[in-house]
């Protein structure tokens, strides 16, 4: 089993789930090819593409047991970091696999080099045998193909184009006036507004941070 052929057969599952779902998806190889690391970013970058996701299947050299799903992208506080989160996410809810965890990688060239948000996922280890032969049934293939589509897709049906607004019930609780200030925050065509309420123990509430 070579995980170029994991890779291809996740990537193409993903791509017409999402293609189904009316987005346009650009895969670098369709077929068995090779294709250069700066060629992959690059297509992105010259397409302008929304996100780029860089599926892959581990190994590790240390450990025959390793499991799980893996996600990383160039550094924390990106909007790469932010796929990769929720590629974890939505993969491990999918899939019921183990979690490996994520982390920046700043090395990697598809990732360095991405002028786009990109992050990398590896689906399992090829490495440990129960896991190789869950990557190489269609079924799981299946399962994993939908948590990647999930974490492209997710809110956007709920969205669409509407300006949308996340209450937390404290802010109802606490705010007499909060209709007033959202119709106002309503009106803005541009960013983003965030209401806070001072308590002197925010510990019990929803704690709002900032980078």
């Amino acid at each position: 089993v070579k995980e170029k052929d994991l890779n291809l057969a996740i990537a193409s599952k993903t791509a017409s789930l999402l293609e189904a779902e009316g987005v346009t998806v650009r895969m670098t190889r369709s077929i068995d090819q090779s294709v250069d690391l700066y060629a992959r970013s690059g297509l992105a970058n010259t397409l302008g593409a929304d996100l780029f996701v860089s599926v892959h299947c581990n190994a590790s050299v240390e450990h025959d047991d390793a499991l799980g799903v893996y996600t990383c992208a160039y550094s924390q506080g990106t909007e790469g970091w932010q796929l990769a989160q929720i590629l974890r996410e939505t993969m491990l809810d999918a899939t019921g696999a183990a979690d490996f965890g994520m982390e920046e990688r700043p090395n990697l060239a598809v990732l360095r080099t991405a002028q786009v948000p990109a992050a990398l996922v590896e689906c399992g280890f090829m490495s440990t045998p129960s896991e190789l032969a869950l990557l190489t049934q269609p079924e799981y293939q299946d399962k994993l193909a939908r948590g990647i589509a999930d974490a492209l897709l997710i809110g956007e049906k709920f969205v669409g184009n509407d300006r949308v607004c996340l209450v937390l019930g404290d802010n109802i609780f606490y705010a007499p006036t909060l209709a007033v200030t959202l119709k106002r925050a309503a009106a803005y065509d541009r960013g983003a507004t965030v209401f806070g309420y001072w308590v002197e123990d925010p510990r019990p509430f929803g704690v709002v941070e900032f980078d």
